[in-house]
């Protein structure tokens, strides 16, 4: 339980690093979209090496053959994707976009089959249609796919930063408790 309650202060550090590279990353979106290019390239290549590896690794009686052609095509988009980085932000401006598109979709027909509620279906349908519009941006401008991905970044590293800050003071006050109570017992 000492070992639990020890380092709140490196809990407090890392939600405050989160917050910085959270504002960080709001203020450089093309920086953003670009490392999640090349974060994303990497990961696939190197889990299609490993993948490779674990083949060869395995004997020769229970290899499967639709496990080498997956680790070589991992490798080989890996590949594609490193060195075509702005293919790749392209690509996920897309993805990200086509995902808003859906999302806004849904909500603006959420909101319409609420329509007799007027304020819940505005509330609904509203955010629904910023989320259209700014997914069809996204995917004919990746410039705003990078804005798009790192505000959807930015906004749960924030998140995750505010959490951790609390959960460091949190921490904090246990041990407090705990260290008084063991006192008090002594």
């Amino acid at each position: 339980m000492q070992i639990l309650f020890r380092k709140w202060w490196v809990i407090l550090i890392q939600g405050i690093l989160l917050i910085v590279l959270s504002i960080y990353i709001f203020g450089h979106p093309g920086i953003a979209l670009a490392s999640l290019a090349l974060w994303l390239s990497i990961l696939i290549l190197i889990s299609g090496f490993a993948g490779l590896l674990a083949w060869w690794l395995t004997s020769s009686d229970a290899r499967e053959i639709s496990s080498l052609l997956w680790s070589v095509g991992s490798i080989v988009v890996g590949l594609v994707l490193l060195i075509k980085t702005y293919f790749t932000m392209q690509l996920l401006a897309i993805l990200v976009g086509t995902w808003m598109i859906v999302t806004g979709g849904w909500l603006m027909q959420q909101g319409w089959t609420q329509r007799r509620n007027s304020f819940v279906a505005w509330v609904i349908f509203i955010p629904g249609l910023i989320s259209l519009i700014t997914g069809i941006m996204a995917v004919f401008n990746v410039a705003t796919g990078a804005t798009a991905v790192s505000i959807i970044v930015g906004i749960q590293l924030f998140l995750a930063g505010i959490a951790m800050v609390v959960l460091a003071f949190v921490k904090r006050k246990i041990v407090n408790t705990v260290k008084d109570k063991a006192a008090e017992l002594a």
